[in-house]
């Protein structure tokens, strides 16, 4: 499996969602971490390495592979806030 490494980011902006959201999140991050379970509706934003994951229609985490045994968690929101704070780096 892999291991996550959660960023200030995500921790911040996991902590507001809901209980339920958080929960689908769970949920995610345990088949990602089980099995880098990158789907194809799953983008890959090109340069930079990063991907946009979908937990549901509405809730995205930006995420990095660091090799073949880290995942890095860098950020996650509601998509359209998602998008605009990783654009604008």
């Amino acid at each position: 499996g892999f291991k996550l490494q959660l960023e200030k980011n995500f921790v911040k902006h996991y902590r507001k969602l809901t209980a339920v959201e958080r929960g689908m999140v769970d949920d995610k991050l345990r088949i990602l971490a089980e099995t880098r379970g990158i789907r194809l509706q799953d983008e890959a934003h090109s340069g930079t390495g990063e991907f946009e994951v979908s937990v549901n229609m509405d809730i995205r985490m930006a995420i990095v592979f660091e090799g073949d045994k880290l995942i890095i968690m860098l950020d996650i929101d509601h998509h359209d806030k998602l998008l605009r704070r990783r654009s604008s780096r």
